[in-house]
């Protein structure tokens, strides 16, 4: 049976920390990398540690090349510090979160339809994330024009009697992305 003591070793984090991180949309296996790096820092009371790809293959379960990207991932927002010297790369925790960088567009690339529109020929015209290539995707100008689309709707109607509980749930997640823009600023 576990029996995890805070008496066997902690990790101590800064509230604030641990409420700015809650906001923040980080994938699963950016919060594995995470969590090696505040055990491997906090947890031994260093600000910086040097940890091997291996320590974290092995700590978090994960196959090497996606704790690569996770980490590229979390330098490339400015989460996570990684300084390169001779022997191996050493990482520490950007705990200055207002350095840290948000993503581009707040919309979940797993979410299926965006934006769904009624044309003159009374057909449905859906725009997916799907529907854009991969270039598409992470060219800023496509994912403002899904922005803008999203924006031009006045307000979401309620779905149909005989539409499925599934298709509610997408208005509803259509919805709430444009709440999260709103609050982010992004809409006015």
């Amino acid at each position: 049976m576990a029996n995890p003591q805070k008496e066997n070793g902690h990790t101590d984090i800064a509230h604030e920390i641990l409420e700015t991180l809650a906001r923040q949309r980080l994938s699963p296996n950016e919060w594995r990398v995470l969590m090696v790096i505040f055990r491997k820092t906090y947890g031994w009371q260093k600000s910086e540690d040097r940890i091997p790809l291996s320590q974290f293959v092995k700590m978090t379960d994960m196959k090497k090349p996606n704790v690569h990207r996770a980490i590229t991932q979390l330098i490339r927002r400015n989460i996570v510090i990684r300084t390169d010297n001779k022997k191996r790369a050493t990482y520490r925790f950007q705990k200055n979160w207002e350095k840290w960088k948000k993503l581009s567009v707040p919309i979940k690339p797993s979410s299926n339809i965006i934006y769904s529109n009624e044309n003159d020929s009374n057909e449905r015209e859906n725009l997916t994330l799907s529907s854009l290539s991969f270039k598409e995707k992470e060219n800023s100008n496509a994912m403002e024009k899904v922005v803008n689309m999203i924006t031009q709707r006045k307000s979401i109607p309620s779905p149909p009697e005989n539409q499925s509980e599934r298709e509610a749930k997408r208005r509803a997640l259509l919805e709430s992305q444009r709440e999260q823009l709103k609050r982010e600023g992004i809409l006015s």
